[in-house]
Parts: C-alpha cells; structure tokens; sequence
C-alpha cells in the first residue's frame, strides 16, 4: 500500500480490526473502521477497489460487490483475490505453507497512479 501511495495515489483502508488503525495511519492512508459501506463514498469515485483474500470471510459477498459497483468509476477495476487451497504452493511446500498477507484486506484508490 505504501508503494501505491508513493506513486501519488490516494489510498482509503477498510478494515474491521481497531488493532490496524495505528498501524496504517503510519502510512499516511485514510482508513474505516468497520464494514464497508458505499453510502460513505462518492458515487463513481473510485479507480480501483482491491479485496485482498476477504471475500471468502463475507456473510453476503454479493451484496458487497453489489455495493462496490456504486463506488467504482464507470470504467474502473476489482482486483479480488481469494485462496486457492489446490494450488501449486501447497503441493510444492506442503506443510510448509502458511498465510501471509497484507495488514489490510480492502483498499480502494483513486486518482490513476503514475
């Protein structure tokens, strides 16, 4: 994230986890505490909408994405990625494999990045 911001882009974090707060503030990114909520956003403001291994957790992933589309521009991207319990790291490292992530599982950006 702090590579995106570097580039000149403006990074909104939504997390649930109060503990990240401090965390991500660090790296002068605006955050939400809370789920994500369209109604908090400018309609058609967003460029990208990243969900980083999330949905999976979501009790109504439709209704999120469904939310999403309101804050994405009209020719903006969802970059969403998801684990895939098959792939070729667990067969190759078997028990070696563990998560790693991003401190935060849903950003969004805007203003296209240089």
């Amino acid at each position: 994230m702090a590579t995106i911001v570097k580039r000149g882009c403006d990074v909104y974090d939504v997390d649930t986890d109060e503990g990240l707060h401090h965390f991500i503030k660090t790296m002068d990114l605006k955050i939400d505490i809370g789920p994500f909520e369209a109604k908090n956003y400018k309609q058609d403001y967003f460029d990208y909408v990243i969900l980083d291994q999330i949905i999976e957790y979501m009790l109504d992933p439709m209704e999120t994405l469904s939310e999403i589309e309101k804050v994405l521009k009209p020719n903006g991207v969802l970059v969403l990625s998801t684990p895939n319990v098959f792939g070729w790291g667990l067969k190759v490292l078997d028990k070696l494999v563990y998560h790693i992530s991003s401190p935060s599982f849903f950003q969004q950006i805007t203003t296209i990045c240089r």
